[in-house]
């Protein structure tokens, strides 16, 4: 999913920029997408009920 969102925003910003600035902006939306989830998943991993072995 990540890889299609790089290739996706790269192609988008090809028509006006360098293919480097391109690619940059691709890998750089990914990053933040990738961070976002990550704290999701540690806000959502916080906040579910622990199970308790008795």
């Amino acid at each position: 999913m990540l890889a299609t969102v790089a290739g996706a925003t790269a192609a988008a910003q090809a028509g006006g920029s360098s293919p480097v600035a391109a690619l940059a902006a691709g890998y750089d939306r990914v990053f933040l997408i990738a961070a976002g989830l990550s704290l999701v998943i540690a806000v959502a991993s916080a906040l579910l009920p622990r199970h308790q072995r008795n």
